[in-house]
Protein backbone atom coordinates (compact mmCIF):
# COMPACT_ATOMS: atom_id res chain seq x y z
CA UNK A 1 0.00 0.00 0.00
CA UNK A 2 0.86 3.52 -0.70
CA UNK A 3 0.15 6.93 0.69
CA UNK A 4 -2.36 8.57 -1.23
CA UNK A 5 -0.55 12.03 -0.84
CA UNK A 6 2.92 11.87 -1.46
CA UNK A 7 3.57 7.88 -2.82
CA UNK A 8 5.36 6.68 -0.01
CA UNK A 9 5.52 2.54 0.44
CA UNK A 10 3.45 2.00 3.66
CA UNK A 11 3.26 -0.80 6.52
CA UNK A 12 -0.07 -1.66 7.98
CA UNK A 13 1.18 0.18 11.14
CA UNK A 14 2.32 3.32 9.41
CA UNK A 15 -0.95 3.99 7.91
CA UNK A 16 -3.51 6.78 8.45
CA UNK A 17 -6.84 7.90 7.25
CA UNK A 18 -7.68 11.54 6.41
CA UNK A 19 -10.77 12.56 4.48
CA UNK A 20 -11.18 8.86 3.15
CA UNK A 21 -7.88 9.02 1.73
CA UNK A 22 -4.48 6.73 3.13
CA UNK A 23 -1.75 8.52 3.88
CA UNK A 24 1.59 8.08 5.52
CA UNK A 25 2.82 9.80 9.46
CA UNK A 26 4.70 12.88 7.63
CA UNK A 27 1.54 13.68 5.18
CA UNK A 28 -0.81 13.55 8.31
CA UNK A 29 1.41 15.60 10.18
CA UNK A 30 1.37 17.66 7.64
CA UNK A 31 -2.36 18.17 7.19
CA UNK A 32 -3.10 17.90 10.73
CA UNK A 33 -0.36 20.59 11.88
CA UNK A 34 -1.59 23.50 9.79
CA UNK A 35 -2.21 26.45 11.57
CA UNK A 36 -5.02 28.69 10.65
CA UNK A 37 -5.75 32.06 11.69
CA UNK A 38 -8.01 33.38 14.21
CA UNK A 39 -11.79 33.79 13.16
CA UNK A 40 -13.07 37.12 13.30
CA UNK A 41 -16.49 35.53 13.84
CA UNK A 42 -15.50 33.60 17.25
CA UNK A 43 -18.09 34.69 19.96
CA UNK A 44 -17.07 34.91 23.29
CA UNK A 45 -18.81 32.75 25.70
CA UNK A 46 -17.20 33.75 29.24
CA UNK A 47 -19.89 36.73 29.53
CA UNK A 48 -17.70 39.64 30.47
CA UNK A 49 -17.80 42.67 27.83
CA UNK A 50 -14.80 45.07 26.92
CA UNK A 51 -16.48 47.38 29.61
CA UNK A 52 -15.87 44.96 32.24
CA UNK A 53 -12.23 44.42 31.90
CA UNK A 54 -9.87 47.38 33.86
CA UNK A 55 -7.08 48.91 32.26
CA UNK A 56 -3.64 47.26 33.23
CA UNK A 57 -2.67 50.87 33.78
CA UNK A 58 -5.10 51.62 36.63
Amino acid sequence: MECNRCGNKLNEDERYTYQDKIICEKCYMDVGLRKEGCSPNVTDTTGSSNSDKKDIAE
